[in-house]
């Protein structure tokens, strides 16, 4: 039986949940030493918001200011980054894989993934569909586009790669919402549908 929208988006908020927790873990050890070089260039973020909002800078110049430190602040988080990064995988790609389709919040509120052929989930469908809806997709192309664009090309990137996101997430939440088979964009590219466990 398909599941509701409601189980899915809690199961999703356990996860989100125990994924900020581990990430603020990591984040402490990684930023020991580069604290201060970050609250520098958050401070110089914030001093740039400031005059846009004074009016003492043009939009031209905000932008050209904003995405020279957001890009030495994505620069100093690559490492940071790397670790989201490999976390997002293993939260929703290794671990659904082995516990039958279950992220943890899923295991939670019993519901899984599964294929629409009834074959068994494999490592790349659970990829790909992490891929496209869990940001794992975003987060690759950032950690590609740092060192090979920077500056202002580095904020276009991640600028039109956060739109296509927030629209695959939207459309798919409502695609959940109010089509009868309960399944978004992601679920449709890699024939699969969420479930509830019987119990």
């Amino acid at each position: 039986m398909q599941t509701s929208f409601i189980k899915r988006l809690l199961a999703y908020l356990i996860d989100l949940f125990i994924f900020s927790f581990l990430v603020l873990c990591v984040v402490s050890i990684f930023r020991i030493d580069e604290n201060k070089i970050l609250v520098n260039l958050t401070n110089q973020q914030n001093t740039i918001n400031q005059a846009y909002l004074d009016g003492d800078m043009n939009f031209s110049n905000y932008v050209t200011e904003f995405s020279k430190v957001n890009y030495m602040i994505d620069k100093k988080e690559v490492l940071v980054n790397i670790t989201n990064t490999v976390l997002l995988i293993i939260l929703y790609v290794l671990v659904p894989f082995f516990l039958n389709g279950q992220t943890l919040g899923k295991k939670i509120v019993k519901i899984k993934i599964v294929k629409t052929n009834d074959k068994k989930l494999d490592l790349n469908t659970l990829m790909i569909r992490a891929i496209l809806i869990n940001f794992i997709g975003y987060m690759l192309i950032t950690l590609l586009a740092v060192f090979i664009v920077k500056d202002f090309s580095y904020f276009i990137v991640t600028f039109i790669l956060t739109i296509f996101e927030l629209l695959l997430v939207i459309i798919s939440t409502f695609m959940i919402l109010y089509k009868s088979e309960k399944r978004g964009v992601h679920d449709y590219i890699t024939k699969t549908k969420v479930i509830e466990v019987e119990r």
